[in-house]
């Protein structure tokens, strides 16, 4: 691998989550990390698509990789880059769409009720408190999920999926509407471990080693 590749964390907007993975990419590619809360406000996920797409001088990117929330960002800005002749390979991590009859979280408060999700909420708070994100961004980004739908102009994509739930946000099948030649790999791995766990990892550098689509 000897790539440009950009990296788009979840809806809490700060890349750390990609610690173990730009671990892992040291010498074998140049990662661009991206904070959403670099750019905000914005004006939905076109709006932060755009932003990040016009802040960047650098070499154009060879891969897209999009975690949860930054997978949506991800299609857009795969989406915006090829009107101008750019043309990423997009790589979805555990990306969701929200049900067409809504449902999920929308708001901060309604994570609680997990250890997990607890988690969530005090990393948010510890950078917040560090002032590295800011709260009411992190909000937005959350109530951006339910209404968003990709493109259908997108090609050359994979996808990622993690463990299948029941529950708003845990099936892929509504990926096939829009992205419908998407290369689609499945790891038994729970959301919040799909950046650390070693086997989605591996999932992970094996779709960005390959020189074709998955």
């Amino acid at each position: 691998m000897s790539a440009t590749i950009w990296l788009l964390p979840d809806f809490i907007g700060h890349p750390l989550c990609f610690s173990a993975l730009v671990a892992r990419l040291v010498g074998r590619a140049e990662a661009r990390l991206v904070s959403y809360h670099r750019y905000w406000p914005y004006d939905g996920i076109v709006g932060l698509a755009r932003a990040v797409a016009e802040d960047w001088h650098g070499p154009e990117p060879d891969w897209i990789v999009g975690y949860s929330f930054g997978g949506l960002v991800g299609c857009e800005l795969a989406s915006l880059l090829r009107e101008r002749g750019v043309s990423p390979r997009l790589l979805l991590v555990d990306s969701r769409l929200g049900s067409a009859d809504g449902g999920g979280a929308t708001e901060l408060t309604q994570l609680v009720g997990s250890d997990a999700y607890d988690q969530l909420l005090d990393k948010i708070e510890l950078l917040a408190a560090l002032g590295e994100v800011d709260r009411d961004c992190v909000e937005a980004n959350l109530r951006l999920f339910p209404g968003y739908r990709p493109p259908r102009t997108l090609h050359d994509a994979t996808l990622i999926a993690g463990r299948q739930e029941e529950g708003p946000y845990k099936s892929m099948a509504p990926w096939r509407a829009y992205l419908s030649d998407a290369g689609l790999r499945q790891v038994d791995v729970a959301h919040q471990d799909m950046l650390a766990d070693a086997s989605a990892l591996e999932a992970v550098l094996s779709v960005l080693d390959s020189r074709e689509r998955a």
